[in-house]
C-alpha cells in the first residue's frame, strides 16, 4: 500500500489497493496485516460505522478522552474535506491542524492516532465516509471541540452560520474554555 505521513506526527494517508475491469471497481478497504506494518502494530478493528452526508454538513471535531482510540477515515462517494488536529500535549506537532481532501473517485484512507481530533465537511451532497475504530464509540467517553475556535485557526471550506452541525457540535467548547 501507497502511502504517504502527513504532518501530524503518526498521522499519514494511505492510496488504497484496487483495480477495476468491465464488471466495475473493487478497493480493498482494511487488510489488517498491512495496516500493522504501516502502524508498527496490529489495529484490531471493534466497529466500522458508515456515514451518508448532505452537502455541507461538518461532523466534529471529536476525540476520544484519554487518547484511547485511532481512527481510519475512509470517503467512498462524494468528497470531504477532512481535518486532524493533535491535541497531544508530548507530541512535536502539538496544535497542528491538517487538512485531507477526499473522494469517492480516488480511494484514501487516513489513519488518525490517539489524541488526534477528527472533523470532517461534505462537499458533495450523498458523501458517504466510513469510520473504523480500534475502541468502539460506546466504550470511550468522547470529546466535542468547538470547530470553529479561532485558537485552532481551521480554515474550514463553510461558515460556522452555514453548515449544518448537530446540537452537540453546535454548542461544543473551545479548545481551551475558560
Amino acid at each position: 500500500m501507497n502511502h504517504q505521513p502527513l504532518e501530524i506526527a503518526g498521522a499519514f494517508a494511505v492510496d488504497l489497493p484496487g483495480g477495476s475491469d468491465e464488471r466495475g471497481r473493487g478497493i480493498e478497504l482494511f487488510h489488517g496485516g498491512r495496516w500493522e506494518g504501516l502502524i508498527g502494530h496490529e489495529f484490531v478493528v471493534a466497529q466500522t460505522s458508515l456515514l451518508q452526508n448532505n452537502q455541507g454538513t461538518l461532523r466534529g471535531l471529536h476525540l476520544a478522552e484519554g487518547g484511547l482510540q485511532s481512527k481510519l477515515i475512509t470517503c467512498i462517494s462524494g468528497q470531504i474535506w477532512d481535518v486532524l488536529v493533535d491535541l497531544r500535549p508530548d507530541s512535536p506537532t502539538h496544535g497542528v491542524h491538517e487538512v485531507v481532501e477526499m473522494s469517492g473517485t480516488d480511494p484514501t484512507t487516513v489513519f488518525c492516532p490517539p489524541g488526534v481530533a477528527h472533523g470532517f465537511v461534505s462537499m458533495s451532497n450523498d458523501a458517504i465516509v466510513t469510520l473504523t475504530v480500534d475502541v468502539p464509540f460506546a466504550d470511550v467517553p468522547e470529546r466535542a471541540i468547538a470547530a470553529f475556535d479561532p485558537e485552532l485557526g481551521i480554515p474550514w471550506p463553510v461558515t460556522e452560520a452555514k453548515c449544518v452541525r448537530s446540537e452537540r457540535d453546535r454548542n461544543a467548547l473551545p479548545i481551551n474554555p475558560g
